[in-house]
This record gives structure tokens, C-alpha cells and sequence, in this order.
């Protein structure tokens, strides 16, 4: 009896266990036709898919082995959801929030638009959400609060407006936040820089108002990358800004921010990308030069430092060449600066990029910019820098642009140029320059000369090198004599030549009838004499020209371009004839052939 008792008991035993067992079974079962249909729900939601990515997404087929679609091994729920740029466009269904074991959503670098849905917060295990790149609109969503395992929010380059959601910052894992690039409004919840996870805050480009929080209010011990520039923000710069001694990039520029310069910032032993520009920064009352940067001769890492267009005042340190031996780019133009530059800047070895324009800085430029050899652009525009433009200028091998305009610099331009291999941009206009040199010419990756608005006499050296890459060339407002050289015409990628207000003289070379490429042409106000050459007609793309003010006579050309023409081109010369709407008089009819 006992052992039929036994076996009835073991019966009912396995009989439970198998009950189990396909209850079990069919909620697994039920779980994953949720996740099916919240998938095919998401694939009914777009409405182009212009590379087949979701062809396989059917009934037909596991839905573990859809493209994009990667489940957990043991339950086979949907753990990612990684369709980024893949050109998806359509709306974000808000079935998506039945995939309740999903981990990682990243639909980065699509078209999608519409709104993101409260339910989004229903998918409480979530930990990455990529949604950049896209065209998304509307608010953010408040829910997301409710997805307490967040730790990676991207909604960047989207349309998103309203303001940051306050409950965003009581998510405990958020270490990367990027909301850049959108139309977000209003003062950025303070919460969010006093949160110990945070690593990467990225805010750029949104139209952000109101103050940062201030000493206790800051706290972002674990803090790399924080940009917050192209925004509206006020205020001082918050020195416990220090605290976040692991900052590799701060970026606040162009803000409204106001005050100094901290010199706490020289604390971030790390910081490598220092953007502070486009501000309304000053330096210290009653202080003579920016010490700020001798504080930030502490940031051995520095690789970027950019305060221009700001209202810093004073002098530049001679401690400028103890700043960090990465320096590439340092900025400080469109300021109030004074004095000069110091000697000791050329010890900065590996600077690609130094920009001092638009200050009110004098004295000589200092040979020791020689030094600089990895420098590849040189702004000094618009300062008051007077003498000689300095030979150790040409041992900048890697110098591609040279701006020195607005200046009072005097002399030849140094003979040495040539040396300058890769120079593509020379602006030295409106200085008191005297002397073109022919090895100026030499220099055969030059785009762009401008050497107007000098005292530049003597003539153009008729042997020139042609030119196969230059493009712009402006000599106007100088002294300049002689013929116009018949090589300009060889000048195969000219657009724009500018000759007036010198004393050139002679004929118009027909040369430069080949000059196709030119859309911009002004011989006005020299001693040119001859006739306008026909071949000039042939200038297709020509929107402008100029020969006004010269000792031109002949029957003006009336085809191509000069058919669009006006009296203003032609007036104040010597016997010039041709149609009466320009305001010549008529040609004879035994007028002299044109030259060809």
C-alpha cells in the first residue's frame, strides 16, 4: 500500500513539474511574440527603407536573427536595437516600449521625425539611447526618468525644443548626456553639475539661458568633456570648475559670459582643449597683461587654447612661451590687446595655429616666430606692428597662410619667400610696403595674394612663372609701373585680377582673352593705352570689368560678356568708340584693325 502510495505521489510530482515546466514554456512563448510584434510594430512605423535592412523582419522568421536585432542568450528577449545609419525614415513607434528586456537602442544617424513618447520610460533595463541625427521634435520626454539604468543619453542634431527635463538628473548611472544641436531653451537644471557619475556633458549649439551653478553647486569629480558653447549662458565662469580635476575639453565659448578668466583653470593638469572665445571676458582691474596665462602655464597637456573675441585688455606675458610644449592653436585675436609680441613666443615648437589680429599690438614682429616650425597659419592682421616683414619668416616650411594686413609694415617683401613652399594665402594689404621681389613668383601653391593699398613700386617682371593654381590676385592702390606682363594670361586658375589705381601703362595684353576661369577684372585708373583686345569676349564667366580711367581708343568689343556692360566701365579715356548707350561716340568706318 505504501509503495503505491509512493508511486501516486512521484506521478503527481512529475505531473506538477510538467504543468511548470509548459507554463514556463508559454509565458517564454508569450514574452517573445510581445517582442515579436513590438518589432514588427517599429518595421510598420517606417516608411522608407532604402537599403532592404528590415526585408527579413517577418512572422516567417526568428526574430533573433534580424538585421539589427540582437537578443539575450538565455530568455531570447531583443537586448539591442542597433539600426544606426542605415537612412530609416519614418516615426519611432511607441511599441517600442514593449521590448521590456531591451538594453541598448541606438537608431543614430536616420531620418526619423516626429515626437519620442512618454512611453519610451517604460523600458526599465534600458542603459544606451542613441538617438542622434535625426529630425525628432517636440519635447523630451519626462519618462525617461523612469528608465533608472540610463547611463548613456545622445538625442543630439535633432529638432527637440522646451527645456531639459528636471527628473534627468535624478538618473543615478548618467555619465554621458549629449542634447547639442537642437532648439532647447531655458536655464540647463542645475542638478545636472552636481552629479558624481557624470562624464561627458555635451550641450552645444541650443539656446540655453541663465547662470551656472557656483561653488557647492558644482561637483563633477569624474567630469571629461564639457561643452556647453553656442548658447546664451551669463554669468562668471565658475571657478570650482577646477574641481573636475579629469577635464579634458571645456568648451564655453560663445556665450554672454562675463568677469575673469578664472586662474583656477590652471588646476586641470589634463585639459587639452581650453574654448573660452566670443565671450565678454576681461582680465583683472588695474592688471597690465593677461596673467590668466601664466596660470594656464600649469596645463602641461594644452593643446587648444581660444580666447578671442573677447574684452581681455593688457599685454601678453613673457611667460607665453612656457605654455604647454602641445600647444597647436593658440588664439587670442579681436581683444584690446597692447605692447608687443614677447621673443619668448618661439619657444612654443609645435604650434600649427597663431592668430593676434585685430588687437592694437605694436613694435616689430620678433624674428624668434622663425623658430616656430610647425606653424601652418599666422594671423596678425589689424594691430599696429611697424618696421620690416623679418627674412627668419621664410624658414616656416610649413606656412600655408600669411595675414599681416592692416598694419604699418614698411620695406620689400623679403626675397626669401619663395622658401615658403606650401604658402597658399599672402594678405598684405594696407601697409606701407615698397617692393614686390621676382622670387615672389616662384611660390607655386599660392591661391590667393593680396598686396593692395601699399606704396609698392617699379614694374612687374615680364618673365614671370606662371601660375597653374593661382586664383586671386590683387595689386590695386600702388605704385606700380611698367607694361602689364602678356604671362598673366597663362594664369589658368585666375578668377579675380585686380590692377587698379597703379601706373601701369602700355597696351592690354590679349593674352588674357585665355584667362576663362576670370570672373572679376579692373584695369581702372592707370596710363593703359591701345585698344581693348577682342579676345576678351571670350571670358564666358566674366561678372565684372573695369577700364575706366586709362588711354584707351579703338571700337570697344560688343560680344560675350561686353554686352552686359555699362558707360562706367569705359568712361574717362582717350578716343574709345562704339555703341552710344556707352556713351561713346560712334566708330568710323575706316577704323583701325583691332589687335588680336
Amino acid at each position: 500500500m505504501s509503495v503505491r502510495r509512493l508511486s501516486d505521489a512521484s506521478l503527481m510530482g512529475a505531473l506538477a513539474l510538467l504543468v511548470l515546466l509548459c507554463m514556463v514554456d508559454l509565458a517564454i512563448c508569450s514574452s517573445n511574440f510581445t517582442d515579436q510584434l513590438a518589432l514588427l510594430s517599429f518595421k510598420s512605423s517606417i516608411k522608407n527603407d532604402p537599403n532592404n535592412v528590415t526585408s527579413n523582419w517577418t512572422k516567417e522568421t526568428n526574430f533573433c536573427g534580424w538585421a539589427g536585432v540582437i537578443c539575450s542568450r538565455r530568455r531570447q528577449r531583443v537586448a539591442s536595437l542597433h539600426l544606426r545609419n542605415m537612412g530609416l525614415e519614418g516615426t519611432i513607434s511607441p511599441h517600442v516600449d514593449n521590448l521590456s528586456f531591451l538594453q541598448l537602442l541606438d537608431l543614430g544617424n536616420n531620418s526619423f521625425y516626429g515626437h519620442l513618447t512618454d512611453e519610451i520610460g517604460h523600458l526599465h533595463r534600458l542603459k544606451t539611447l542613441y538617438l542622434f541625427l535625426n529630425m525628432l521634435e517636440g519635447n523630451i520626454p519626462p519618462g525617461l526618468h523612469h528608465c533608472q539604468r540610463l547611463e548613456v543619453i545622445s538625442l543630439a542634431h535633432n529638432k527637440f525644443s522646451g527645456r531639459i527635463p528636471k527628473e534627468l538628473s535624478t538618473l543615478p548611472s548618467l555619465g554621458f548626456l549629449a542634447l547639442g544641436f537642437n532648439y532647447l531653451t531655458g536655464p540647463i537644471p542645475p542638478a545636472i553639475f552636481n552629479k558624481s557619475s557624470m562624464v561627458k556633458i555635451i550641450l552645444t549649439a541650443n539656446a540655453f539661458s541663465g547662470n551656472l551653478p557656483t561653488n557647492n553647486g558644482l561637483f563633477l569629480p569624474n567630469l571629461e568633456v564639457l561643452l556647453l558653447d553656442l548658447n546664451q549662458l551669463t554669468g562668471n565662469i565658475p571657478s570650482s570648475l577646477c574641481n573636475s580635476s579629469k577635464l579634458t575639453m571645456l568648451s564655453l565659448a560663445s556665450n554672454l559670459f562675463t568677469g575673469l578668466v578664472p586662474k583656477q583653470l590652471g588646476h586641470l593638469k589634463h585639459v587639452e582643449v581650453l574654448q573660452l572665445f566670443q565671450n565678454q571676458l576681461t582680465n583683472e582691474p588695474g592688471s597690465i597683461e593677461l596673467s590668466f596665462l601664466t596660470d594656464l602655464t600649469n596645463c602641461t597637456s594644452l593643446v587648444r587654447l581660444e580666447v578671442q573675441e573677447n574684452k581681455l585688455s593688457g599685454t601678453l606675458p613673457n611667460s607665453i612661451g612656457n605654455l604647454s610644449n602641445s600647444l597647436e592653436i593658440l588664439s587670442v585675436s579681436v581683444n584690446q590687446l597692447i605692447g608687443t609680441i614677447p621673443k619668448e613666443i618661439g619657444s612654443l615648437r609645435n604650434l600649427n595655429v597663431l592668430d593676434l589680429a585685430d588687437n592694437n599690438l605694436n613694435g616689430n614682429i620678433p624674428s624668434t616666430l622663425g623658430e616656430i616650425k610647425s606653424l601652418q597659419r599666422l594671423y596678425l592682421g589689424g594691430n599696429n606692428f611697424h618696421g620690416s616683414i623679418p627674412n627668419e619668416i621664410c624658414l616656416l616650411s610649413n606656412l600655408g597662410e600669411l595675414y599681416a594686413e592692416y598694419n604699418k609694415l614698411s620695406g620689400s617683401i623679403p626675397s626669401c619667400i619663395e622658401n615658403l613652399r606650401g604658402l597658399q594665402v599672402m594678405r598684405l594689404s594696407h601697409n606701407k610696403l615698397t617692393f614686390i621681389p621676382s622670387s615672389l613668383w616662384n611660390l607655386e601653391t599660392l591661391r590667393d595674394m593680396n598686396l593692395s593699398f601699399n606704396s609698392l613700386g617699379g614694374s612687374l617682371d615680364p618673365n614671370i612663372r606662371p601660375s597653374k593654381v593661382l586664383e586671386i590676385v590683387d595689386l590695386s592702390w600702388n605704385q606700380i609701373s611698367g607694361s602689364i606682363p602678356r604671362v598673366i594670361g597663362s594664369f589658368q586658375s585666375l578668377t579675380s585680377l585686380n590692377l587698379s589705381r597703379n601706373s601701369f601703362s602700355g597696351p592690354i595684353p590679349n593674352t588674357m582673352g585665355n584667362l576663362i576661369t576670370l570672373d572679376y577684372l579692373d584695369f581702372s585708373h592707370n596710363n593703359l593705352s591701345g585698344q581693348i583686345p577682342k579676345s576678351l569676349e571670350a571670358l564666358s564667366h566674366i561678372q565684372y570689368m573695369n577700364f575706366s580711367c586709362n588711354k584707351l581708343a579703338g571700337e570697344i568689343p560688343n560680344e560675350g560678356p561686353f554686352m552686359n556692360l555699362t558707360s562706367r566701365s569705359f568712361m574717362e579715356n582717350e578716343a574709345l568708340c562704339g555703341n552710344s548707350i556707352l556713351k561713346v561716340p560712334p566708330c568710323a568706318s575706316n577704323s583701325t584693325p583691332r589687335s588680336r
